[in-house]
């Protein structure tokens, strides 16, 4: 087992869900966020991969949560591939 390869986990979701992979729409996740929460006012937010969810719930919007299922997968083989046995 390679534990501190789990250490890049965070770097690679959050490379990958502002990638140009991950666009929907006419913009990608950046340009998403950026105009949602100055559309609403809103300078903080939580993105929770494993509960596919949103906080504050104002950007709990489509183009915020429709990739949220892929880094959850890219999570999940990543620690198969470490040899844990992934229990999300």
């Amino acid at each position: 087992m390679k534990r501190k390869n789990l250490n890049g986990i965070p770097n690679s979701i959050s490379q990958q869900y502002f990638s140009t992979l991950f666009y929907y729409g006419k913009g990608y996740m950046a340009d998403w966020i950026w105009n949602a929460a100055t559309e609403k006012g809103i300078n903080e937010l939580t993105i929770d991969i494993i509960n596919y969810k949103i906080h504050p719930k104002e950007l709990q919007i489509k183009p915020l949560v429709i990739f949220l299922p892929k880094l959850k997968e890219t999570i999940k083989k990543t620690l198969e591939i470490e040899g844990f046995l992934p229990n999300l």
